[in-house]
């Protein structure tokens, strides 16, 4: 079975955001066993950097504004293929504020949602 880590800065302050990823969650169950990890704000990205780069493991998914941006199916194949492999992922989802140049640095791949 899959890893899939999700490593985030912030904690979700609403119930309904809480119950919602505690839902999909649950469905992903089926397919992976899914981590979510969320990190106290820090008072600098570097700071909260050292925290992030002890959680990243495997394959690590960076989500950043000048990341590659995929269709779902692009997407969808490349999860495949790190599933197919046996690849732990992890992903990471930075602060407000963004996040440091070495959490960058060791990504293997840099997603973009932003259209």
């Amino acid at each position: 079975m899959q890893k899939l880590n999700i490593v985030c800065v912030g904690k979700l302050k609403e119930k309904f955001w809480a119950d919602a990823i505690g839902e999909y969650c649950k469905r992903l169950s089926r397919f992976a066993d899914v981590c979510v990890r969320e990190l106290p704000e820090r008072r600098t990205l570097k700071e909260e950097a050292g925290h992030i780069l002890k959680e990243m493991r495997g394959f690590c998914v960076v989500l950043a504004v000048e990341g590659q941006k995929f269709s779902s199916e692009g997407f969808a194949r490349r999860m495949k293929a790190l599933s197919d492999a046996g690849s732990e992922v992890t992903f990471v989802i930075g602060s407000s504020c963004g996040l440091d140049a070495s959490v960058k640095a060791r990504a293997d791949l840099m997603l973009s949602f932003r259209t």
